[in-house]
C-alpha cells in the first residue's frame, strides 16, 4: 500500500509543472501574436488605419492580463491579412 501511495505522489508531482510550462509557452506565443497585431493591424482610425475589430482587441487585452485564450482569434486575423505566424 505504501508503495502505491508513494508511486501516486511521484506521478502527481511530476505532472504538476506541465500545465504551468504549457501555459507559459502559450502566453509567450500570444505575446508574439499580440505584438504583430498591434504593430501592423491594431491601429486606430486617427493613425490613418481602420480600427481593429473588437474580438481581436479583446484577445490582446486578455493577453495583457495573462490570459492566452485569444490565440485562435489573433492567429486568424494575422493569417487573413497575409502574415506568417511565428513558431509556437
Amino acid at each position: 500500500m505504501r508503495r502505491v501511495l508513494a508511486a501516486l505522489i511521484v506521478v502527481a508531482a511530476a505532472q504538476a509543472p506541465l500545465p504551468a510550462s504549457a501555459q507559459t509557452g502559450d502566453v509567450a506565443y500570444c505575446e508574439q501574436l499580440s505584438t504583430l497585431f498591434d504593430r501592423y493591424l491594431g491601429g486606430t482610425q486617427r493613425e490613418g488605419r481602420s480600427g481593429a475589430d473588437l474580438d481581436a482587441r479583446i484577445a490582446v487585452e486578455k493577453y495583457r492580463a495573462g490570459d492566452a485564450s485569444g490565440i485562435p482569434i489573433l492567429e486568424s486575423r494575422l493569417r487573413a491579412n497575409g502574415f506568417t505566424l511565428p513558431k509556437r
